[in-house]
């Protein structure tokens, strides 16, 4: 059985809050992937372990201004000057994690945790709001864990904020 995670971050439903419209449908069509390491037993063809809006090995910094504004769409109150934490190495180590984290577990549902990011980039805690597998949640705030952060910026400052993740977890063939 074919089993993989597809990740999305739930910004993109927050999308038609942006006043540039042209950008906001031109970043929601745009889908970024991360293929497995090997094709499945019988096939050439490696097979999507995640899907995003954001392309998943660049940094915040890298990102477009439209990426980062999908990415900062989830959080209130994001003035001139304020950026949300992000993985500094982009959201691919994370989507490995959770790929691998659902080739165990083989269920469907939603994943949604907070990082607690200090303004050094590093993870002080996380918390669990809802999971497919609560026996999966120790793995994955482990990985979240070890990951490096950009820190937030509250007016151009290093702050602490909390780095928001959302996954869908699905089961196909």
């Amino acid at each position: 059985m074919h089993h993989a995670i597809f990740v999305a971050l739930s910004t993109i439903l927050l999308a038609s809050h942006w006043s540039n419209a042209a950008a906001q449908e031109t970043v929601s069509q745009e889908r970024f992937s991360i293929r497995d390491e090997y094709p499945r037993t019988g096939s050439h063809i490696k097979d999507d372990i995640a899907i995003s809006p954001l392309p998943p090995y660049k940094s915040y910094h890298e990102l477009t201004p439209e990426q980062q504004e999908i990415v900062k769409a989830r959080y209130e109150q994001m003035g001139e000057g304020d950026e949300p934490p992000y993985p500094e190495k982009g959201m691919a180590g994370i989507y490995k994690v959770l790929h691998e984290v659902q080739k165990r577990i083989l269920k469907e549902g939603i994943l949604d945790m907070e990082v607690e990011v200090d303004p050094e980039g590093n993870a002080q805690n996380v918390t669990v709001f809802r999971t497919p597998e609560a026996l999966a949640n120790e793995a994955i705030a482990m990985a979240l864990m070890r990951t490096k952060y950009k820190p937030a910026l509250c007016k151009g400052q290093p702050c602490s904020q909390k780095f928001l993740l959302h996954a869908m977890f699905t089961v196909g063939k």
